[in-house]
C-alpha cells in the first residue's frame, strides 16, 4: 500500500505552493516598498513642477538624499531660483511700463486741455486784446513745455536704444560748460554757483557728460531759495573720477530718495512744473551714469539740502 507516500508527496506540494506564495507576496511587498522609496522624490518633484507651473514659482523641491535623484533636486532648485528671478524682473518691468505709460498721459494731459480750453475761448470769444495775449502766452508755454518733454523722452529713448561713443574729454572743459550754461538761470533767481572742479582726462561723451551735470545743476537750482549757493566739485579718486553737486535747499523726503529716478516723478509736482520741470531730468541723468560705467547716489535732509554723487569707472 502506497498511498501515504502519495499523501506525503500532496502535503510536501502544498507546503511548497504555500512558501512560493508567501515568498511572492514577502518579495512584492519589498518590490512596493523599495520602489516607493525609489520614485517618491520624483513624484514631490513632479507635483513641485506642476504647482509652478500653476504660479507657484516659490515652490522648492524638498532634497532627502545625497545620489543622483538629490543632485537632480539641487538643480531643480537652482533652476527655480533663477527662474522666480526672471519672472519678479519682467513683473517689476511691467509694472514699470504702466507706471511709464501712465505718468506720460497725466503728463501731457494736463497742458493739451490748457491748450484746448485757451484756444477755443479765441476762437469762440470776442476778447480784448490783452486777454488775447494772455491766452496766447499759456497755449505758448504750455506747447514749450511739450516740446520739453518730448525731447527729453528722445533722449531717454536713444540712449537705451544705442551706447555712445567714447573718446577722451577734460572734466574741467565740461564742467565750465555746463556752469556757463545754468549760470542765466542761477542768476535769474538770485543763485551763487561755486565750481571747483580738478582736471582730469576720462573716457566719455561730451555731449551727454555736459547734458548729465546740467541737468543736476538745475535740479539743485530748483530745490533752493534765493540768496543760496550751489556747489560743484570734482575730483580724482582711485580707478575713476567724482562729481558732487550740492545745494542747500528743501531736501528729498527719505521715502522718495528711492523713485528721484523714475520717468516723470517729481517730489514736488506743482513746484516742478512752475520751473518748467517734466520728471525726465534725473531719469537721463541716471541713464547717461549708466552708461559711462557709473554709479549715483543721493543724500539729503529735509530743510538742510542734498548731495548728488556721480562716480565714474568706479563703485561708491
Amino acid at each position: 500500500d502506497i498511498t501515504s507516500i502519495f499523501e506525503t508527496r500532496d502535503k510536501n506540494l502544498r507546503l511548497s505552493y504555500l512558501a512560493i506564495l508567501g515568498a511572492l507576496a514577502v518579495g512584492s511587498a519589498v518590490i512596493v516598498v523599495v520602489s516607493m522609496f525609489f520614485v517618491a522624490p520624483i513624484d514631490r518633484l513632479a507635483r513641485t513642477t506642476r504647482l509652478m507651473a500653476q504660479g507657484q514659482y516659490s515652490r522648492r523641491a524638498l532634497v532627502t538624499t545625497h545620489d543622483e535623484l538629490g543632485a537632480l533636486a539641487v538643480d531643480f532648485n537652482h533652476m527655480a531660483d533663477t527662474v522666480e528671478r526672471q519672472i519678479s524682473q519682467l513683473e517689476d518691468a511691467a509694472r514699470r511700463e504702466r507706471d511709464f505709460t501712465a505718468s506720460f498721459a497725466h503728463e501731457i494731459k494736463t497742458p493739451l486741455t490748457s491748450v484746448i480750453g485757451y484756444a477755443d475761448t479765441m476762437r469762440s470769444r470776442t476778447l480784448s486784446r490783452e486777454q488775447q495775449l494772455r491766452a496766447a502766452n499759456y497755449i505758448f508755454s504750455e506747447g514749450k513745455r511739450m516740446e520739453t518733454m518730448s525731447l527729453a523722452l528722445l533722449d531717454l529713448f536713444a540712449l537705451e536704444r544705442s551706447a555712445p561713443q567714447l573718446r577722451p574729454v577734460r572734466t574741467g572743459a565740461i564742467a565750465a560748460a555746463a556752469a556757463e550754461s545754468s549760470r542765466f538761470r542761477y542768476e535769474e533767481k538770485s543763485l551763487s554757483l561755486r565750481v571747483d572742479v580738478e582736471d582730469a582726462e576720462l573716457s566719455g561723451e561730451p555731449t551727454l557728460l555736459h547734458t548729465l551735470l546740467y541737468n543736476l545743476l538745475d535740479n539743485a537750482r530748483k530745490a533752493s531759495e534765493p540768496g543760496q549757493t550751489v556747489e560743484l566739485r570734482g575730483y580724482r579718486t582711485e580707478g575713476g573720477y567724482c562729481f558732487r553737486i550740492r545745494d542747500h535747499g528743501r531736501g528729498i523726503p527719505a521715502e522718495a530718495l528711492s523713485r528721484l529716478t523714475e520717468p516723470f516723478y517729481m517730489v514736488d509736482k506743482s513746484r516742478s512744473r512752475a520751473e518748467g520741470g517734466a520728471g525726465l531730468g534725473l531719469s537721463i541723468a541716471k541713464r547717461i551714469v549708466q552708461v559711462h560705467g557709473g554709479v549715483m547716489d543721493f543724500k539729503s535732509i529735509e530743510g538742510q539740502g542734498t548731495v548728488v554723487t556721480v562716480l565714474l569707472g568706479g563703485d561708491l
